[in-house]
């Protein structure tokens, strides 16, 4: 049964749980960045071009965009699965550089 008792005597429960709690607690509070991150949609003067290149060029959206526009090899077979893409060692490399970059920015 779950008494104090118990939890006293054996503390490697509680602690651990404790632990954890903890640390994934000082995960999501460094993750919280200052910087606006809102989506680019929401912003109304987005139909402007020069805003749009501007937002894209800063917010986490618009470095995906472009890496996955600059690095995705075979587009014209995208839907395809992941096999259709990645034919030849140039593709393979390609996509490597890829998931890279998109990791690189999270």
């Amino acid at each position: 049964s779950l008494t104090f008792g118990h939890l006293w005597i054996y503390p490697t429960v509680w602690i651990t749980l404790l632990s954890l709690f903890s640390i994934i607690f000082c995960c999501c509070v460094c993750s919280l960045n200052e910087n606006e991150n809102r989506s680019i949609l929401a912003y109304e003067d987005i139909i402007f071009e020069h805003v749009r290149r501007e937002k894209l060029k800063t917010q986490q959206v618009g470095k995906q965009i472009d890496y996955i526009s600059r690095y995705l090899p075979n587009q014209d077979d995208l839907g395809h699965g992941i096999n259709a893409i990645s034919k030849g060692l140039r593709s393979k490399q390609s996509l490597c550089k890829l998931q890279l970059h998109l990791f690189r920015i999270n």
